[in-house]
């Protein structure tokens, strides 16, 4: 759908909504789903009436700067042209040109905000393909077919629910929290205006110019929601899109993103902040992902440190790490697991209905374009793209635990990896134990372990004599972890060479457009592109050696070359300068943090020596040059 959103068109329709009469739906009379309803039917006929729209069909052949704008009035002046009106032909003939400018200026301006556009755009000037659902539309005769083919697929991963998960209080529920009108236009306001709109289809521009106009009357339905604990039904129906895994992508491949009504987004998001803390206690000690002062780089870090310390035992001959893959598991998860896990942590009653309320009832359609799928009611999972549902699957992933403290385990979303020694002895079956463990408690919360792509590593050398062979799970001597590459003798080879190849691909981003930017340009380029791959958890790297190192300050002087020629006096910062800065500075956050993530693996910081860290004792290479080890050393020579 086009809309015209020029700033008179803008002005009719702010003028439209600031002319409505709220004064009604303040009373209590009306439900909450007749507010929503009114609300959303009101701005949606001032649109219609004050906006004009058109639907445009764009292909896969037009260039990247056009806008279904220009492609509308391209259309226009080929008609003017048909009906020999000549005088329309060149009013739009001379608009066109000057749109074309600026929508060239627009593009360039977009693609340079993000590494993902800058890199989308170098593929579709060099031609490369981007792959995903285009190519997987061919199968399908025409976008409803395929939108309704899509649909049924994801439907059949659903559970079927348990029908007597249902919540009840009947107690007196106080009112949770409250919410200022004030609260509710700075939200809006701050909104990024370049997401997508969802199942309610307006525009975020249009929100934000009537902000001020709505969001008395959105606070007081966001304030009924919380006393009545109901969620909307108008704001559980999502629009879903779907991103690809892989090029050529099969209907299996697909990952689904919610496309909820931003009112979902920003009262999910109140109910969210005010209850963080809470939510993120109860995530549990391992898991890394969805919380502050976490990445990958903090999961691997942990999960490396476990391993190299364990290697450091005389007992200990390896260990064996299992990496699990989970099969839809955002989609699986049943809502009853949920709720209960929200009783067991001791939220609020009230706010458990409430939530028990957002995830009953939702209904989702498949949109590609213009095309939507018929409605399907969704009976387990969280949707993915919502606010909440990072929250609510880490709450029911913190159930896990491994069975002895000896293991080791790290969560990172849905990636489950668990870490186990291998003693001195042929009877190392807690592994065994382990593994019955977690495929136990996959069942029991409804998800599915995919034997395909989960995958064993043994670390240590000479110790595949004292693993165990797990069902289904093949050994492998490399394993590609959270974007890193692990091999079996913890050694970086195989990673570096990785990312040598991968960064040296994208440096021909930089010979195709050091023609048409400017310096300054570039530089911001090869930092998007190249140096972000270079540069991706590079603390765990603090130790690398210095072919690996040398290997990486290659790519970056042969960027440097590109970018500057041969007559520069400029010096880009070393990779390994700033592999180091990172470090230490993660290092020193973590440790004046007791909330961190990390805190709990570094040493303990002496109140008589100069505040210097206790170094842990390593015997080994390979633990010295670690994460922990390396950077007490660091830091303790700063101090």
């Amino acid at each position: 759908m086009l809309y015209d959103l020029r700033d008179s068109h803008i002005a009719n329709f702010v003028a439209a909504v600031s002319s409505i009469d709220w004064t009604l739906l303040y009373s209590t009379d009306f439900d909450v789903n007749a507010k929503c309803q009114i609300l959303h039917d009101t701005i949606t006929d001032c649109m219609l009436n004050t906006i004009p729209h058109k639907v445009i069909y764009m292909s896969e052949s037009d260039p990247p700067w056009f806008t279904p704008l220009l492609k509308h009035l391209i259309n226009e002046r080929w008609a003017a042209y048909k009906a020999r009106d000549f005088n329309r032909y060149n009013l739009l003939r001379a608009r066109i040109k000057n749109l074309i400018v600026s929508s060239k200026l627009s593009w360039a301006n977009s693609i340079s905000a993000s590494s993902k556009n800058l890199w989308n755009a170098v593929k579709s000037e060099t031609g490369a393909s981007l792959g995903g659902i285009p190519s997987f539309l061919q199968h399908f005769t025409d976008c409803d077919t395929a939108v309704n083919a899509i649909n049924d697929s994801l439907c059949k991963v659903f559970d079927k629910g348990d029908a007597n998960y249902n919540y009840q209080y009947n107690g007196d529920l106080p009112q949770l929290f409250f919410i200022d009108s004030s609260a509710v236009y700075f939200s809006i306001m701050n909104y990024p205006i370049g997401k997508s709109y969802g199942s309610d289809l307006i525009p975020i521009k249009l929100y934000k110019s009537v902000a001020h106009c709505i969001c008395d009357i959105l606070c007081n339905i966001f304030n009924d929601c919380i006393r009545l604990c109901k969620f909307p039904d108008l704001w559980k129906i999502a629009h879903v899109t779907c991103i690809p895994k892989i090029s050529n992508a099969s209907i299996n491949d697909i990952r689904p993103i919610s496309l909820l009504p931003l009112f979902s987004k920003l009262f999910e998001r109140f109910i969210f902040n005010h209850y963080a803390k809470l939510f993120v206690d109860c995530y549990g000690k391992h898991q890394f992902g969805f919380r502050v002062k976490s990445s990958t780089t903090c999961a691997l870090i942990h999960l490396h440190n476990f391993i190299t310390m364990s290697l450091e035992n005389p007992n200990v001959k390896g260990v064996q790490t299992m990496c699990y893959d989970l099969t839809r598991a955002f989609e699986k998860v049943t809502h009853s697991l949920i709720i209960k896990r929200l009783f067991d942590c001791n939220f609020p009653p009230n706010l458990i209905l409430l939530i028990q309320s957002f995830l009953t009832n939702r209904i989702q359609h498949v949109r590609i374009g213009s095309a939507i799928s018929k409605p399907a009611f969704v009976t387990s999972g969280v949707p993915q793209g919502s606010v909440l549902a990072p929250a609510l699957f880490s709450l029911v992933a913190a159930t896990f635990n491994c069975l002895s403290d000896s293991n080791c385990v790290v969560k990172f979303a849905d990636d489950f990896t668990i870490a186990c020694p291998l003693l001195n002895s042929s009877d190392n079956n807690h592994v065994i134990d382990e593994h019955q463990h977690f495929l136990h408690w996959t069942k029991c919360n409804s998800l599915v372990v995919n034997p395909a792509k989960s995958k064993c590593i043994i670390f240590g050398n000479s110790a595949e004599a004292f693993a165990c062979n797990i069902p289904n799970i093949s050994i492998v001597s490399e394993i590609k972890l959270l974007g890193v590459f692990f091999a079996t003798n913890l050694s970086w080879d195989t990673h570096i060479n990785y990312v040598i190849r991968l960064a040296s691909r994208r440096l021909y981003a930089l010979y195709v457009l050091r023609n048409v930017l400017e310096k300054k340009h570039l530089i911001r380029v090869y930092e998007a592109l190249v140096r972000s791959i270079l540069e991706y958890c590079s603390p765990l790297f603090i130790g690398l050696n210095g072919k690996n190192s040398d290997l990486l300050e290659k790519v970056q002087r042969r960027a440097h070359k590109i970018i500057c020629n041969f007559n520069c006096n400029c010096n880009f910062q070393s990779i390994s300068d700033r592999r180091l800065h990172c470090a230490t500075n993660l290092f020193f956050n973590a440790s004046k943090d007791d909330s961190h993530i990390l805190y709990n693996i570094l040493p303990n910081q002496s109140k008589i020596r100069l505040g210097r860290f206790t170094q842990p004792p390593s015997a080994s290479a390979r633990r010295i040059n670690s994460f922990v080890p390396f950077a007490t050393i660091l830091v303790n020579s700063k101090l």
